[in-house]
Order: C-alpha cells, then sequence, then structure tokens
C-alpha cells in the first residue's frame, strides 16, 4: 500500500519523489480513473469558490378586494 503523502505529492507535484515513483503513481492513478474529489479539495481549502445569493421579493401592491 502506498502512503498516502506520496500519492497526494505524487498527483499534486509537490514533494521529494523520484521521478520513478512520481510516475508509477501517476500511471496507478490513470488505472482507476483518479478523478480530485472537489469536495475534498474545498475541505483542505478552507474555501469553496462559491458565491450564493438570495434574493426576496418585495411585493407591496394593494390587494383587490
Amino acid at each position: 500500500m502506498a502512503e498516502r503523502a506520496g500519492v497526494s505529492n505524487a498527483l499534486n507535484g509537490t514533494g521529494r519523489l523520484s521521478e520513478a515513483t512520481r510516475q508509477r503513481v501517476l500511471a496507478a492513478a490513470r488505472e482507476v480513473v483518479h478523478a480530485p474529489a472537489s469536495a475534498a479539495r474545498a475541505l483542505a481549502r478552507g474555501s469553496t469558490g462559491v458565491l450564493g445569493l438570495t434574493m426576496t421579493t418585495l411585493d407591496r401592491s394593494i390587494p383587490d378586494g
């Protein structure tokens, strides 16, 4: 089993890994069709980059009747 930090470093292009190890990790990730989880990335960053907008309608018309 690969060390989590080593796999993370290989996928992110950081850390000190040999090129051979980096290539083995990347090849394994391609085999399992690795796709970064946006929710996990947002959790690690502490930010989602999503802007929320709330709107309300103020209808002050006088009702008929």
